[in-house]
């Protein structure tokens, strides 16, 4: 009989690979995670950065293509694409407050990750000058809710949300 106490070398050798494998499996989940994460992440504030670009072109007072201007938004185009348009000064969609076909698009904008997309349409968000009022989805009642703008991985549930208020606040949240 052999009364030795302790572990064999196979058995030890078992328990290690087994922890090798499970530590490598949940390495690999978390930097998959972590990596999504950061994409979303970063087509958010691109958006919000275009967001608040309208904003900005609003408060300046700028113009298209040396055309005054009565206001910019954004709109949504499809799951990877989106737009910054103008209404013109004295045009007929002056007096609309979305996107209307023959509006001068300013720029389209693609999001560059090919694994990110939105997660549902999103009503059109403008600003009218002089002030930068918002209207979104063509109104401008304070007691509207936000428009909500979220970005998923392409085929996930969750992911990066973009809240614009009413006032023009812009929150992104996880």
């Amino acid at each position: 009989m052999n009364r030795h106490k302790g572990f064999s070398l196979i058995e030890l050798i078992v328990v290690m690979s087994i922890v090798a494998v499970l530590g490598t499996t949940l390495v690999l989940n978390f930097r998959s995670s972590a990596t999504n994460t950061a994409a979303r992440h970063q087509v958010a504030f691109t958006v919000s950065s275009d967001l608040r670009r309208a904003q900005s072109m609003a408060v300046s007072g700028s113009g298209h293509q040396g055309t005054p201007a009565c206001g910019f938004g954004l709109h949504y185009v499809s799951p990877t694409r989106y737009q910054i348009f103008a209404h013109i000064l004295g045009g007929a969609s002056c007096g609309m407050k979305t996107y209307q076909p023959g509006d001068p698009i300013i720029e389209t904008k693609n999001i560059q990750n090919s694994a990110m997309s939105f997660k549902e349409s999103f009503a059109d968000v403008y600003f009218e000058l002089p002030y930068a009022k918002a209207y979104l989805g063509g109104d401008s009642d304070p007691s509207q809710a936000p428009v909500t703008i979220e970005i998923v991985v392409t085929g996930e549930v969750a992911g990066t949300v973009l809240s614009v208020h009413q006032s023009g606040k812009i929150d992104v949240t996880n």
